[in-house]
């Protein structure tokens, strides 16, 4: 991504994009190196139930795109939102 902000994290990597649309939008990168297709499916599905629920305190036209760390295979979804959230405000700062 260009002009973007790449932040590493326990459970998984992220970057974090500024445009000019109205609203934030979350895209998720699991690799086969990553696990078996129910670890990557895992992994995809919490990321996102995390991104709904942290969708209100972001700022309007964030591009985040995370890709997993081995961690994140025994995360649970909580500690993938806390952690989105303190990346992406690190990012900000």
């Amino acid at each position: 991504m260009k002009n973007s902000s790449r932040k590493q994290g326990k459970f998984f990597f992220l970057n974090v994009q500024m445009t000019n649309q109205p609203y934030a939008k979350l895209g998720i990168t699991a690799p086969k190196k990553f696990g078996h297709a129910p670890d990557r499916n895992r992994f995809k599905r919490i990321a996102r139930e995390a991104f709904r629920a942290i969708y209100s305190d972001l700022p309007p036209g964030s591009l985040i795109h995370v890709s997993p760390r081995q961690k994140a295979k025994e995360a649970k979804m909580t500690d993938i939102a806390q952690e989105m959230t303190t990346l992406i405000h690190e990012t900000q700062s």
